[in-house]
Protein backbone atom coordinates (compact mmCIF):
# COMPACT_ATOMS: atom_id res chain seq x y z
CA UNK A 1 0.00 0.00 0.00
CA UNK A 2 1.70 3.51 -1.11
CA UNK A 3 0.85 6.34 0.65
CA UNK A 4 1.68 10.22 -0.03
CA UNK A 5 2.08 12.54 2.46
CA UNK A 6 2.12 16.50 1.65
CA UNK A 7 4.64 18.71 3.78
CA UNK A 8 4.60 22.25 3.43
CA UNK A 9 8.56 24.01 3.96
CA UNK A 10 7.72 26.95 5.61
CA UNK A 11 10.59 25.89 8.51
CA UNK A 12 12.15 22.60 9.08
CA UNK A 13 9.69 22.25 11.90
CA UNK A 14 6.53 22.04 10.12
CA UNK A 15 7.69 18.91 8.03
CA UNK A 16 7.01 17.06 11.20
CA UNK A 17 3.93 18.99 11.94
CA UNK A 18 2.83 18.47 8.59
CA UNK A 19 3.80 14.94 8.73
CA UNK A 20 1.99 14.32 11.65
CA UNK A 21 -1.01 15.69 11.01
CA UNK A 22 -1.44 13.49 7.68
CA UNK A 23 -1.06 10.13 9.99
CA UNK A 24 -3.21 11.60 12.39
CA UNK A 25 -0.99 11.92 15.06
CA UNK A 26 0.92 13.73 17.96
CA UNK A 27 4.51 14.49 17.33
CA UNK A 28 7.11 14.12 20.02
CA UNK A 29 8.92 17.76 20.75
CA UNK A 30 11.82 19.10 23.35
CA UNK A 31 12.54 22.42 23.24
CA UNK A 32 13.70 23.12 19.39
CA UNK A 33 13.64 19.66 18.25
CA UNK A 34 10.28 17.94 16.57
CA UNK A 35 9.84 13.46 15.79
CA UNK A 36 7.16 12.23 14.46
CA UNK A 37 7.37 8.06 14.58
CA UNK A 38 6.18 6.68 11.12
CA UNK A 39 3.47 4.52 12.40
CA UNK A 40 4.15 0.42 12.21
CA UNK A 41 0.55 0.61 9.83
CA UNK A 42 2.34 2.49 7.37
CA UNK A 43 6.03 1.84 7.47
CA UNK A 44 8.76 2.29 10.31
CA UNK A 45 11.13 5.01 10.88
CA UNK A 46 10.85 8.49 12.50
CA UNK A 47 11.58 12.16 10.61
CA UNK A 48 13.17 14.30 13.56
CA UNK A 49 14.17 18.11 13.03
CA UNK A 50 16.18 20.48 14.61
CA UNK A 51 15.71 24.41 14.05
CA UNK A 52 17.88 27.01 15.85
CA UNK A 53 17.95 30.72 16.08
CA UNK A 54 19.99 31.90 13.23
CA UNK A 55 17.55 30.01 10.92
CA UNK A 56 19.57 26.66 10.32
CA UNK A 57 18.31 23.28 10.78
CA UNK A 58 19.08 19.94 10.53
CA UNK A 59 16.58 16.90 8.72
CA UNK A 60 17.24 13.91 10.03
CA UNK A 61 15.30 10.73 8.51
CA UNK A 62 15.40 6.74 9.34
Amino acid sequence: MNKSIIVGDYSFNDIVLDTAKQFSIEPESDKNEFCVRVPKEVGKGYIKTTEFDNGIGVVDYD
